[in-house]
């Protein structure tokens, strides 16, 4: 009987083929995109918690700094 472990994935890197590069290449993708929607949101959660209004900054886009709109408020006013 064998045990997996909690190590992560062993390394095929001597063995890759194209498909296993474009499958890694693809999970890489999809992280990222759920990091920077993640990140979208946080500045939603903090503009309602810090009691400002919606229209007070412009809604962030998936490439901006996360804390984008606090540069825009601090020069603004």
């Amino acid at each position: 009987m064998t045990c997996a472990s909690h190590a992560g994935r062993l390394d095929t890197s001597g063995s890759s083929s194209l498909l296993h590069g474009l499958f890694t290449a693809w999970q890489r993708h999809a992280v990222t995109l759920r990091t920077q929607h993640r990140l979208a949101r946080l500045d939603d959660r903090a503009l309602c918690d810090l009691g400002l209004p919606r229209d007070a900054v412009q809604p962030p886009r998936a490439r901006d700094n996360p804390d984008l709109w606090l540069n825009r408020l601090s020069a603004g006013g």
